[in-house]
């Protein structure tokens, strides 16, 4: 019982740990991808296209 109530416990911290990551990983890629709208905007705007 004390066992499986540690393997439990240590599931649920790797699951947040697992999701920290995942989330610091999208978080660089959505930055990234803001970056890119904002350079397309600036070219509209500078061609007259919007």
């Amino acid at each position: 019982a004390q066992i499986l109530s540690e393997v439990r416990r240590n599931a649920g911290t790797m699951a947040t740990a697992f999701e920290n990551q995942l989330d610091a990983l999208y978080s660089a890629e959505a930055m990234d991808i803001s970056t890119d709208i904002e350079v397309l905007e600036n070219i509209m705007r500078g061609q007259n296209l919007t």
